[in-house]
């Protein structure tokens, strides 16, 4: 919640060490409560969406008005100046490639060994890496969470 001080006022000293008193949000604070509402969202959709928008932002939104129709985004862009529209475009570019780099990605490499290396990332457990090694014998090592596991692959006895 914003807090309007005032320097003429007679009791801006005391708003204002009351302000500088104040307790700030630490991240925990901030994640614990931002996790709650996403999760909110998640669970209930629209619904829990339009509560929090008239929670926090104070807005009465109906279901229907969470959508913007393709005329009323073309008017906008119309109503917007050049450099507007450049700082907007590179805003979107910029959060777009840096959320593209967070996102998890397979890997696979050979060591100075000749031993392949490699791992397949998944938003969710279980994690997997292998491990290829040459000749007629191959293992493949199975990472999870709980436990460690060793396969052999079909085409080799033993490992």
């Amino acid at each position: 919640m914003p807090l309007r001080l005032d320097r003429s006022s007679a009791d801006f000293d005391e708003l204002f060490a009351t302000f500088l008193a104040a307790k700030r949000e630490v991240s925990a604070d901030v994640e614990r409560a931002t996790r709650a509402i996403v999760d909110d969202v998640a669970m209930r959709g629209d619904a829990a969406l339009l509560e929090a928008t008239r929670k926090f932002d104070r807005l009465d939104l109906e279901a229907s008005a969470l959508r913007v129709a393709v005329p009323e985004i073309d008017a906008a862009v119309k109503a917007c100046d050049a450099t507007t529209l450049e700082a907007l475009t590179f805003a979107r570019d910029r959060i777009e490639t840096f959320h593209r780099r967070q996102l998890p990605k397979d890997e696979r490499f050979t060591d100075p060994l000749g031993v392949e290396l490699g791992w397949r990332s998944s938003a969710v457990p279980p994690m997997r890496a292998s491990a290829k090694f040459g000749g007629s014998r191959s293992a493949r090592i199975r990472a999870s969470p709980t436990r460690w596991r060793r396969r052999r692959s079909s085409s080799s006895s033993r490992a």
